[in-house]
């Protein structure tokens, strides 16, 4: 993984006083890499790496879905990304899965405006992200490390959508 800082002032280095802007920034870097990237993957692999993307997420749907407790918000169709409601509080299953060595979230109660609209269930809401380099062996153990969250809940109920 390519990891930078972002340098200040071109202009506080000693021979480019004359600098009148900063393109050696972290946006600069990381439009090169998507295009070395993009560029190596082709037409073909981008077409591979999108079902790849789109299939796994929807194994980790099902699997974390199947989990007491836990439930796909929508059932509207998605690509890489899904909502789930938990039971409890969001954050804490962030949490437990960080614990894991896994990277959810957010939860959806920190945006304002899903907070409006999403009322109290914006606090049993969080987002789920899978891509390619995701493995089906760490969608598994992902799914073991939240299954303890579901099994300290109280009796799991029946989760339903907000009005």
């Amino acid at each position: 993984m390519l990891r930078t800082q972002s340098p200040g002032s071109r202009a506080a280095h000693p021979g480019e006083k004359k600098a009148t802007s900063n393109i050696c920034t972290n946006q600069g870097l990381l439009a090169i890499r998507a295009t070395v990237y993009l560029s190596l993957l082709g037409r073909q692999g981008l077409v591979d790496v999108a079902e790849l993307c789109c299939r796994k997420s929807h194994y980790a749907a099902e699997r974390l879905g199947e989990l007491p407790g836990f439930k796909l918000m929508f059932s509207r169709p998605f690509f890489k990304e899904f909502t789930l409601r938990v039971q409890g509080d969001a954050t804490e299953v962030i949490n437990r899965a960080a614990e894991a060595g896994f990277d959810l979230g957010p939860a959806l109660g920190r945006f304002p405006r899903l907070r409006e609209s999403l009322g109290e269930a914006a606090d049993q809401t969080l987002l789920v992200a899978v891509t390619e380099q995701r493995t089906r062996e760490e969608i598994d153990r992902l799914v073991e490390s939240l299954a303890a969250t579901s099994e300290d809940s109280a009796t799991p109920q029946t989760l339903t959508k907000p009005a």
